[in-house]
């Protein structure tokens, strides 16, 4: 027996103004009790004979809402000890109006690389996935996105231009703790002289070892 044809919840077409109404009300609700968030858009440049990544830019960030989904904090494997020392991953789910992010944002959906800044807890987040199918059609459309991201860790291939001081300082401070990593790092040379002078007595010594 087929479904009744007089009741067409999940077909595309024939119920327009069913999913307009749905998609209003998921604006209304997002727009009350989510919060106001800064979408940037990645920039990579690429070098086309070695076909690497020269320069990873965010230069374009705009204000959108936004739901966000935990409610307890942050998911993910939180602090996880690796080889090379403690490594925090902290996720968070951020729900977009389907119809507010295409006005706003100008992008068909949002990408996987793109930055989102919250400013309540001046943090960046990098989109690692986008759920295309979190809810089954909803009487036939999706009217959200569900983005799953992960706290971005900065580099110093990293550029920001926003022109927005909040997030620009963020590149600022991450810039001079790099450097101030990489003179701490380095080994004097002076250092080195006296090692490398110090090789040849040693060796002589153990050659001369158990000799009477």
């Amino acid at each position: 027996m087929a479904t009744n044809k007089y009741f067409k919840i999940y077909g595309k077409k024939g119920n327009e103004n069913e999913q307009a109404l749905l998609q209003s009300l998921v604006n209304e609700s997002i727009q009350i009790h989510g919060i106001d968030v800064k979408y940037i858009q990645r920039t990579d440049t690429i070098d086309t004979v070695m076909h690497e990544e020269l320069e990873t830019t965010f230069s374009n960030a705009k204000t959108i809402e936004c739901y966000i989904e935990n409610t307890t904090g942050f998911e993910g494997e939180n602090a996880a000890l690796q080889e090379w020392g403690l490594e925090v991953k902290e996720q968070v789910s951020i729900i977009f109006s389907q119809e507010r992010f295409k006005n706003e944002i100008g992008l068909s959906r949002p990408m996987e690389g793109d930055l989102i800044y919250i400013p309540m807890i001046n943090a960046l987040f990098e989109i690692k996935y986008l759920d295309h199918d979190y809810q089954f059609y909803p009487l036939g459309k999706l009217p959200i996105y569900r983005c799953t991201c992960e706290k971005y860790e900065l580099s110093s291939e990293d550029n920001f231009a926003t022109g927005i001081p909040e997030i620009d300082a963020i590149d600022d401070v991450a810039q001079d703790t790099a450097g101030r990593n990489m003179q701490a790092t380095q080994i004097p040379s002076s250092v080195g002289d006296d090692i490398i002078t110090e090789i040849p007595n040693v060796i002589d010594q153990s050659q001369n070892r158990g000799k009477p």
